[in-house]
């Protein structure tokens, strides 16, 4: 009797051991689990919605006579730059902003600016020079491209060559 009590015994103990190790691995098997789904259902979301851009300050425009204030602001007003690149000059919570932006079937994207008001007047004072700047960069690609018809080599590229080996 004494065996079979101890044959009882280790198999209890055998199972209990057994269960424990099961219980282990389901444990680590669930949080495998929990983290593959927190990982792919964000990844999955931005992949069929894109990660689009909600700007605060932009009008739907489904009527481009009538537009829609689709937005948060209290006074919106709208400005065509280009074809898709608009300038939107919205106030909210007593902030005005500028938010220069490109825009896709009337939606705004990532692709632009929101500047506060003290950054647009920084922007707006510093204009002269950016102008300047503008004008100096064309004029040296304009001389670029006389140099290479003169000499007929690619300047830019021999350029590149040199600082590549730091030869100045």
């Amino acid at each position: 009797m004494y065996l079979e009590e101890e044959t009882l015994q280790s198999a209890i103990d055998t199972t209990s051991s057994n269960m424990q190790y099961h219980a282990a691995i389901v444990k680590c098997i669930g949080v495998m689990l929990l983290l593959t789904v927190s990982i792919t259902l964000p990844v999955i979301i931005i992949v069929t919605h894109g990660i689009g851009y909600t700007s605060i300050c932009h009008t739907s425009v489904s009527n481009r006579t009538m537009p829609v204030n689709m937005s948060t602001c209290t006074y919106v007003k709208q400005y065509d730059l280009t074809h898709h690149t608009r300038a939107t000059i919205c106030s909210i919570n007593h902030t005005i902003l500028v938010d220069i932006r490109l825009f896709l079937n009337d939606t705004a994207t990532v692709k632009g600016i929101g500047l506060d008001l003290m950054q647009w007047v920084t922007l707006k004072q510093h204009m002269n020079t950016i102008d300047s700047s503008i004008h100096e960069a064309r004029t040296f690609w304009k001389d670029i491209q006389r140099m290479e018809a003169l000499h007929g080599n690619n300047i830019i590229q021999q350029r590149q060559l040199d600082s590549n080996h730091n030869i100045y």
